[in-house]
């Protein structure tokens, strides 16, 4: 028995190139594992080789569109959005420190730079930024932050320095967490307090903010949340390969012929790769699909001496939708395996979904992806750059650098919470203006009405001062004139200046008016 798939194409192919075109790669598909450049490096220096290729793991994202878009959604959402600088419970904070942090992070570090990081920590599972001080001073106020690229560097065994390859060249950062000094040439410490030349002092190595994405298998590295992810990333360019190999190359298939009995295939021709019964076969199938509704007659060659072949032929419709709706449920699955390791909204990359009841899930995903996922990676990047440079670098503790929400329904969703705790005598207006008057441009007030609490709009801890009552003011001021007019009808001739009268004149004015 020999069995064939013809396609739209008018080909005829055997069952087993469909096996050879699953799994074939395409030509610019290469699965090998980049070189790690820090190959010669590990243990000689005491570095540390990190559970996965740096370099790998960033290509992943040339494999998979799900990945790509997931990590660099996650990195937007959580630094791409800007940022406040917001004073602390400890008191209400100094406009000139406010104005330093302000001018630092907003003009001193170039745009995109936490942005970049944060898309690191979720490509490699950790993220470094590089802290650059006037004159190379280690006593000195931060100059900028600069971003550094994860898979160029790698950490020292002790965890007080790094070091960056880049082509050829090395250069040493020391943790910033460490309190002493690295020479960024040779990685080697030096006591800066002790006479150095100005060259060795020059030599100081910058500082590294590092962070990592905690996994209990390495005390030195992150661990990506896409990692689980990455045999479904090569099934899903496995089946695209075969998409396109395949179908370039033959067509759909469209029918399966099955041919049975005492036949004879005839020779093989070296050329076409085809015995002369299927190229007969082939032509025939083809004249039918050029002429639709002509007659198809195969003549199939029986056996030498066999006066009865029994042979029989049938053809098969293949359902291509069956196959297209497999590949399409295929892809469906690798697709929401990848956006499930990143803990991903689907909605935020424009997957669409419907939940179990055929309603729509958004607002539940938005929730999860929002609590779980993008806060906790904001809170992790606030305190090390609150901690690190806000205040071990600058020495500010009245204030700190906040990320802003992912998107403006927070904040509304904030001000109708706080305005509830306003009608209940929880909050202040002066604390209201310390939550939103960075986001609003709101600026703070001294008045003690501001500094007291109201319920349902009346104040309970403060009592204004009692307005004079109109009809009050209305009589003083008749009072005033008439006094004014009488004292001048009777000392008309008199001086301003030099008389009684004159500068009881003058009195009167300025007491009655005020």
């Amino acid at each position: 028995m020999k069995s064939y798939i013809y396609t739209d194409r008018g080909r005829l192919v055997r069952p087993g190139i469909l096996e050879k075109y699953s799994i074939k790669s395409s030509n610019n598909g290469s699965q090998q594992i980049p070189e790690d450049p820090f190959t010669s490096t590990y243990g000689a220096r005491g570095i540390v080789e990190p559970l996965y290729n740096p370099t790998q793991l960033v290509t992943l994202t040339e494999v998979n569109v799900y990945h790509n878009r997931c990590c660099k959604q996650k990195a937007l959402d959580v630094a791409g959005s800007g940022f406040s600088i917001q004073p602390t419970t400890k008191g209400k904070g100094s406009e000139a420190n406010k104005k330093k942090l302000e001018d630092f992070f907003k003009n001193r570090v170039p745009h995109g730079t936490w942005q970049k990081a944060a898309q690191d920590f979720e490509e490699v599972g950790y993220a470094g930024i590089e802290l650059v001080r006037y004159n190379n001073n280690p006593k000195a106020e931060p100059k900028t932050a600069v971003y550094i690229p994860a898979h160029t560097f790698r950490i020292h065994k002790d965890k007080t320095k790094f070091l960056q390859e880049r082509g050829t060249g090395k250069v040493w950062f020391k943790n910033i967490e460490y309190e002493g000094e690295i020479d960024s040439n040779t990685g080697d410490s030096f006591n800066t307090d002790a006479p150095q030349s100005p060259e060795a002092l020059g030599r100081r190595a910058n500082e590294l903010l590092y962070l990592t994405n905690h996994t209990a298998r390495s005390d030195y590295y992150g661990f990506p949340d896409s990692i689980p992810a990455i045999p479904t990333m090569y099934g899903e360019q496995g089946r695209a390969t075969y998409n396109v190999a395949f179908f370039e190359n033959y067509g759909i298939p469209n029918y399966a012929i099955t041919i049975t009995g005492d036949f004879d295939e005839g020779e093989r021709d070296k050329t076409s790769g085809l015995t002369l019964l299927e190229e007969q076969l082939q032509e025939q199938l083809q004249s039918i699909q050029e002429n639709p509704h002509s007659t198809m007659v195969i003549s199939i060659p029986s056996r030498d001496g066999l006066e009865k072949s029994n042979v029989g032929v049938e053809f098969h419709p293949l359902s291509t939708e069956t196959k297209d709706a497999s590949f399409r449920l295929y892809r469906m699955d690798n697709r929401d395996e990848v956006i499930t390791a990143h803990g991903m909204d689907p909605y935020r990359i424009g997957v669409m979904q419907a939940g179990s009841l055929g309603g729509n899930t958004a607002i539940e995903s938005k929730k999860n992806y929002k609590n779980g996922v993008i806060q906790p990676r904001q809170q992790l990047w606030e305190d090390a750059i609150n901690r690190y440079i806000v205040e071990g670098a600058f020495g500010i503790t009245d204030y700190r650098f906040v990320f802003n929400p992912i998107d403006l329904e927070d904040e509304e969703s904030d001000l109708a919470i706080m305005k509830e705790l306003f009608q209940m005598a929880a909050v202040t207006p002066s604390q209201l203006i310390k939550t939103f008057g960075d986001r609003f441009g709101l600026e703070p007030v001294e008045h003690p009405a501001l500094d007291a609490h109201y319920l349902n709009g009346v104040p309970i801890d403060y009592t204004p001062e009692t307005p004079v009552p109109v009809d009050v003011v209305e009589t003083l001021k008749n009072l005033r004139d008439g006094i004014l007019e009488e004292v001048a009808r009777e000392n008309r001739d008199s001086p301003e200046d030099s008389t009684i009268s004159g500068r009881l004149i003058k009195k009167l004015k300025g007491t009655l008016t005020t």
